[in-house]
Protein backbone atom coordinates (compact mmCIF):
# COMPACT_ATOMS: atom_id res chain seq x y z
CA UNK A 1 0.00 0.00 0.00
CA UNK A 2 2.83 2.39 0.84
CA UNK A 3 4.62 1.74 -2.47
CA UNK A 4 1.40 2.34 -4.41
CA UNK A 5 0.96 5.67 -2.63
CA UNK A 6 4.54 6.69 -3.44
CA UNK A 7 4.04 5.67 -7.09
CA UNK A 8 0.89 7.79 -7.33
CA UNK A 9 2.62 10.81 -5.80
CA UNK A 10 5.58 10.36 -8.17
CA UNK A 11 3.31 10.19 -11.20
CA UNK A 12 1.45 13.34 -10.11
CA UNK A 13 4.66 15.30 -9.53
CA UNK A 14 6.12 14.06 -12.82
CA UNK A 15 2.99 15.10 -14.70
CA UNK A 16 3.04 18.59 -13.22
CA UNK A 17 6.72 19.10 -14.02
CA UNK A 18 6.22 17.71 -17.52
CA UNK A 19 3.33 20.09 -18.19
CA UNK A 20 5.36 23.03 -16.89
CA UNK A 21 8.30 22.25 -19.16
CA UNK A 22 6.09 21.30 -22.11
CA UNK A 23 4.23 24.60 -22.09
CA UNK A 24 7.50 26.51 -22.01
CA UNK A 25 8.93 24.45 -24.86
CA UNK A 26 5.75 24.99 -26.88
CA UNK A 27 5.91 28.74 -26.36
CA UNK A 28 9.63 28.84 -27.19
CA UNK A 29 10.67 30.18 -23.78
CA UNK A 30 13.29 29.26 -21.21
CA UNK A 31 12.45 25.95 -19.54
CA UNK A 32 12.18 27.23 -15.98
CA UNK A 33 10.31 30.46 -16.74
CA UNK A 34 6.74 31.10 -15.67
CA UNK A 35 4.42 29.50 -18.25
CA UNK A 36 1.52 31.77 -17.20
CA UNK A 37 3.38 35.05 -17.70
CA UNK A 38 2.03 37.23 -20.47
CA UNK A 39 4.35 37.76 -23.40
CA UNK A 40 5.12 41.43 -23.94
CA UNK A 41 4.35 43.08 -27.26
CA UNK A 42 8.05 43.74 -27.84
CA UNK A 43 8.91 40.07 -27.30
CA UNK A 44 6.09 38.96 -29.64
CA UNK A 45 7.25 41.29 -32.40
CA UNK A 46 10.84 40.17 -31.97
CA UNK A 47 9.87 36.51 -32.40
CA UNK A 48 7.71 37.34 -35.42
CA UNK A 49 10.56 39.27 -37.00
CA UNK A 50 12.90 36.30 -36.62
CA UNK A 51 10.47 34.06 -38.48
CA UNK A 52 9.91 36.54 -41.29
CA UNK A 53 13.65 37.21 -41.63
CA UNK A 54 14.40 33.52 -42.06
CA UNK A 55 11.60 33.19 -44.61
CA UNK A 56 12.89 36.14 -46.65
CA UNK A 57 16.44 34.79 -46.54
CA UNK A 58 15.33 31.39 -47.85
CA UNK A 59 13.29 33.06 -50.57
CA UNK A 60 16.29 35.13 -51.62
CA UNK A 61 18.48 32.05 -51.81
CA UNK A 62 15.88 30.28 -53.94
CA UNK A 63 15.76 33.21 -56.37
CA UNK A 64 19.55 33.25 -56.67
CA UNK A 65 19.62 29.57 -57.57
Amino acid sequence: MNSLKMLFIGVCIGTLIGLWLGVNIGRDRALLSNPFAERSLQESLKNTGKGIGALLEKGGQSLQQ
